[in-house]
């Protein structure tokens, strides 16, 4: 059974105060316990640097895994919108169609459009003179989606904020 490093400095201790108890003379058969300890502890603390290298090399190795498939995944997502780019470009979008092509099914949608406030206290400042000021909530913050419903209806922008319209996207499944 191999003893640990621990233990090792224990039994040399321990050694040592034999060594003591014997008037401080080391003799030839305390001389071999010593010598031995320290090698087998020798032995271990190499053996403790092995590991550490052979760690910090497994750990190198991930990192350039990790790397190498960073890359694979960039490169996968950049042939994916390229091919979807290629399918808009080649089926007409304004059509709503629905495609079943066996194994896959193209369809269109247009994304819905998002508001950006552009100034938020200048629309929190223009919302509560407005007859909207409902939009406003008591933290001064803008109900985005309402604001949004009521430009859209109204076609009328608000100072503060600006409507962009969604982007046309291809959805695979």
């Amino acid at each position: 059974m191999t003893k640990s490093i621990c233990h090792s400095n224990d039994e040399i201790q321990s050694l040592m105060l034999d060594v003591e108890a014997n008037d401080g003379v080391l003799n030839d058969e305390l001389q071999s316990k010593f010598d031995n300890l320290l090698i087998e502890k020798n032995d271990k603390l190499v053996n403790c640097v092995y590991v550490i290298s052979v760690q910090k090399a497994h750990l190198a190795a991930v990192d350039e895994e990790i790397k190498r498939l960073q890359a694979f995944k960039k490169h996968c997502q950049t042939v994916q919108k390229s091919v979807k780019r290629l399918i808009e470009l080649n089926v007409n979008v304004d059509e709503k169609i629905m495609d079943d092509m066996g194994a896959v099914r193209i369809s269109w949608r247009k994304n819905p459009d998002r508001l950006e406030v552009t100034d938020e206290k200048l629309l929190i400042e223009t919302l509560e003179k407005s007859s909207y000021p409902n939009l406003v909530r008591v933290t001064k913050s803008v109900d985005k989606i309402e604001l949004k419903k009521i430009i859209q209806t109204s076609g009328v922008a608000v100072t503060g904020s600006k409507l962009i319209p969604g982007e046309k996207g291809v959805i695979i499944k």
